[in-house]
C-alpha cells in the first residue's frame, strides 16, 4: 500500500522570555493545529507574532503551568482565534495557593478556566491512573490521565498520530514544616472552591512558602503512534517542556521512561524553564536530540539562559538555538510518511 503523508508546520516563536509555540498538521483534507503556551515578558512582540502566525482555529490549546509568561497572551490569542478544546494540568490548591500567594498568574484563567473559555472544552490531566484509547479526538473526557494519549488521526481506524502529556510534581517536604506550617497545609485540603476562599490560599502561601514556584508542569510530545510506521524518521518531532523540573536522576529517568516509546525518534528539545541550571541537570543523552531550543529575554532577571546548561549542551554536541526577542522565529515544514 502506497505510504500517506503527514505533513507538519512547527513553529517555535521567538518572543523572549516566555513560551509560544504552533504546529499545524495536515492530512488528506484535514488540519489539526496545537498551540502550547501562550505568554511573554516582552508582551507586545507576543502579540505581534499572535497576529502574524496566520493562526485561526486550534483544535487544542495546551497550557503548561500558569506563571504569567506562559499563558499571559491567552487573552489576546482568544480574541484572534476559536478554540476548540483546552488542555491544563489538573490542580491542587496547594498549586493554586502559591499561583495567587506569588501573584505571579491570571487569576481569571487559574481560577475559573470553563468561564474563561466559554464555549472550549477543558480537559484537566492528572498524573494518576493507567492509559486508556480514547475512542474520538472530537469528544474529549474532561479528565484524562497523563498515561493516555491524545488521538489526532486515524487510518483505517489505527492511531496514527497522538499528543502525550506528561505531568512533573514537586512534593512539599512535609518534615521541613513546623506544627502551624502543617496545619496550614492540611486546612488546604478541604478548600474546593478557589474564588470564594481566594484570600485564605493566599494567606496559606504566605504561611508555607516566599518563593515564587510552580508545583506542577506539563510536558507534550506530538508524533506518530509507535510501532505503526514502516519508516525511520530523521525529522524531528518537538518535545515541548514548560517548567518541568528535570534537575535530579530519578526525575530524569521518570520523563524518560513515559516517553520511551518516542525513544527512537530524533527530538527538536525545548529546555525547561528559559535555560535554567536549576531545572536542568544535563542533556538527555539517552535520546537522539537534534537541537536545543531556549526562549529567553535578551535582559532578564534570572540568568537565562545559564552559561552551564549552554556549556552542557555543547559538550554533547548537541546545537542550541537561542530564541530571544530580537530573534527570527525557529520554523520548519517536515513530513511523516505513515
Amino acid at each position: 500500500m502506497r505510504p500517506k503523508i503527514i505533513k507538519i508546520k512547527k513553529v517555535f516563536y521567538a518572543i523572549g522570555q516566555g513560551c509560544f509555540y504552533s504546529e499545524r498538521l495536515f492530512f488528506e483534507n484535514e488540519i489539526r493545529t496545537i498551540v502550547y503556551d501562550c505568554g511573554s515578558m516582552q508582551i507586545e512582540k507576543l502579540k505581534k507574532e499572535i497576529s502574524n502566525s496566520g493562526l485561526k482555529e486550534i483544535d487544542y490549546l495546551i497550557i503548561s503551568h500558569f506563571h504569567k509568561d506562559h499563558i499571559n497572551g491567552i487573552e489576546f490569542l482568544k480574541q484572534n482565534c476559536t478554540i476548540k478544546n483546552v488542555i491544563i494540568p489538573k490542580l491542587e490548591p496547594l498549586d493554586v495557593a502559591f499561583y495567587l500567594g506569588s501573584g505571579n498568574t491570571i487569576e481569571d484563567i487559574l481560577i475559573n478556566p470553563k468561564n474563561y473559555f466559554g464555549n472550549s472544552n477543558i480537559i484537566m490531566v492528572n498524573s494518576e491512573g493507567e492509559s486508556n484509547e480514547l475512542d474520538t479526538d472530537t469528544n474529549l473526557p474532561s479528565e484524562i490521565t497523563h498515561m493516555t494519549p491524545i488521538p489526532l488521526y486515524r487510518i483505517d481506524s489505527k492511531i496514527v498520530w497522538v499528543i502525550k502529556l506528561y505531568i512533573d510534581k514537586l512534593e512539599i517536604d512535609l518534615n521541613s514544616l513546623n506544627d502551624k506550617q502543617k496545619e496550614t497545609y492540611d486546612s488546604l485540603t478541604t478548600i474546593d472552591n478557589y474564588e470564594k476562599k481566594k484570600q485564605d490560599l493566599i494567606d496559606a502561601y504566605k504561611k508555607l512558602s516566599r518563593k515564587n514556584i510552580n508545583l506542577t508542569s506539563m510536558s507534550m510530545v506530538s508524533g506518530p503512534k509507535p510501532h505503526l510506521w514502516p519508516y525511520h524518521h530523521k525529522m524531528a518531532i518537538s518535545v515541548l517542556n514548560g517548567d518541568i523540573l528535570l534537575n535530579k536522576e530519578e526525575k530524569i529517568k521518570a520523563f524518560i521512561d513515559h516517553y520511551t516509546e518516542f525513544g527512537s525518534h530524533y527530538f527538536d528539545f525545548h529546555i525547561p524553564h528559559h535555560g535554567s541550571h536549576k531545572n536542568l541537570k544535563r542533556p538527555l543523552n539517552e535520546w537522539i536530540i537534534q537541537r536545543g531550543i531556549v526562549m529567553s529575554g535578551y535582559e532578564n532577571d534570572h540568568g537565562h539562559p545559564s552559561g552551564v546548561v549552554l556549556r552542557k549542551f555543547s559538550d554533547s554536541r548537541i546545537p542550541v538555538k537561542k530564541l530571544t526577542e530580537f530573534d527570527k522565529n525557529y520554523s520548519k515544514l517536515i513530513k511523516f510518511y505513515v
